[in-house]
């Protein structure tokens, strides 16, 4: 029994309050809000600039039309050893992908209110990005409609600032992307603290709420209140997710390699409309001095059927500017990164060079391989196809020309354990290892 068991109230219960007491908050937070300005003489005109993308805006900066997006272009070479996890027959050896292709709008108000449409089209035209953020007091905005939903530092880091091509297995298996609900979010006056507390649907990106209830999720950031040089600045994250989900026709549980390969250590396949409870944890890390960047981050989640079971696992980044920069970091995510000598074949900048590394871990209940290990009529997974623990290093050199392109080289090594870890993380035993692949990934991204 977890504490959240002695509240009676209902999900949607919860929800009303929430949007209930943001709007009180709303009314009652004078002494956060934005300064006003109708004292202030308002220049005419409209200006064009190119600052994180195109931008249109007035003089005063109240009304603001933003337009952008993001080219990202992959080529992927394959090896496998001969005792590998997957058969030859489903064995990649080279190929390229458009990983991204995307267009977006962001627009401000009457300073007040902020709106975002993204649109993908790399695949399949899909919506990203829909919603509407009111900014009356910083210390409390309203955001409502389709976003990121809060969650752990993997996802709702942008891809185009991500130290690697791909997060990390344990993080896109636990994480979520992009869901529909309603957020608090905002900080203290000097931003030592930011907040994320929301009420989502629980579903995936586009997708209607197909489940009984809604999720609760919470982050909160403690920020450094300074950025001292040739000191340690760290930022503390943490956060907290829960809600019933329903499982629909091809869900499953599923444990991907880092290498978009589209292999997957583990795979378990819930049957259709079975109910069950997910509760998720998340704790991180990230400290900058100067050029150098350590960050650790650690993912739980238990997955509740008539029995309970687990997902675990963490990763560890290092990285190091040998052009001097420092890395970019805002509330414990990783942010744009500025480039102090921008590369010119006409003259002698060379760009902002970056050597990275990460080691990620995982590990799977062994419940998952034991008849009616989740809830009766549960079929136990093929261990000769899944596998219950395993772990990756991926070393990264990464080359910002300037703060609009990035080319991207990991060399990715992939390794699935063939003995089980005995209790967990916290009880690692001898295991024996085998390497499942390996891969170099090499990409060129582009902003506009």
């Amino acid at each position: 029994m977890s504490w959240m068991d002695f509240f009676p109230l209902k999900s949607i219960r919860l929800a009303y309050a929430t949007t209930a007491f943001g709007w009180c908050c709303l009314a009652c937070a004078p002494a956060y809000a934005v300064e006003k300005t109708e004292d202030k003489a308002r220049e005419p005109g409209l200006y064009a600039g190119m600052k994180e993308g195109l931008r249109l805006q007035t003089q005063d900066k109240h009304y603001i039309f933003k337009f952008g997006g993001r080219v990202q272009i992959d080529s992927h070479s394959y090896d496998y050893p001969t005792d590998t996890l997957w058969e030859a027959e489903q064995q990649h050896r080279h190929l390229f992908d458009v990983r991204r292709a995307r267009l977006e709008l962001a627009v401000t108000l009457s300073e007040y209110y902020q709106a975002k449409l993204t649109a993908e089209f790399a695949n399949n035209v899909e919506l990203k990005d829909a919603y509407i953020n009111l900014r009356y007091f910083p210390a409390m905005e309203i955001r409502t409609g389709q976003f990121i939903y809060p969650f752990a530092t993997e996802s709702p880091t942008s891809s185009k600032f991500n130290e690697f091509a791909e997060s990390s297995t344990i993080g896109s298996a636990v994480g979520s992307g992009r869901d529909r609900g309603l957020m608090l979010h905002g900080g203290s006056k000097n931003y030592g603290y930011t907040y994320q507390f929301a009420v989502m649907n629980g579903a995936p990106e586009n997708t209607p709420d197909n489940n009984g209830g809604l999720d609760l999720a919470a982050r909160f950031v403690l920020n450094p209140t300074e950025i001292v040089e040739d000191e340690w600045n760290v930022w503390y994250g943490a956060s907290y997710s829960r809600g019933k989900q329903q499982a629909l026709d091809g869900d499953a549980l599923t444990l991907k390699t880092e290498s978009k390969s589209g292999h997957a250590f583990f795979k378990a396949e819930l049957a259709e409309d079975t109910p069950y409870l997910r509760k998720r944890i998340a704790a991180d890390v990230t400290a900058v001095n100067g050029p150098t960047m350590l960050k650790a981050e650690y993912y739980s989640a238990a997955y509740e059927f008539s029995k309970s079971v687990k997902l675990q696992g963490y990763y560890l980044i290092a990285s190091y500017f040998l052009t001097g920069e420092q890395r970019a970091v805002k509330n414990g995510l990783f942010d744009r990164q500025l480039v102090n000598d921008v590369y010119d074949p006409a003259g002698t900048g060379t760009g902002a060079w970056e050597l990275a590394a990460r080691y990620s871990v995982f590990y799977a209940d062994q419940k998952f391989f034991e008849q009616d290990g989740l809830y009766s009529g549960w079929e136990p997974l093929d261990p000769a196809k899944n596998v219950n623990a395993g772990y990756t290093w991926i070393l990264g050199v990464n080359w910002y020309p300037d703060t609009l392109a990035r080319f991207m080289f990991d060399w990715i090594r992939t390794y699935a354990a063939k003995d089980e870890l005995a209790g967990g993380l916290s009880g690692v035993r001898s295991v024996k290892s085998i390497k499942s692949e390996s891969t170099l990934l090499l990409r060129v991204q582009l902003e506009f």
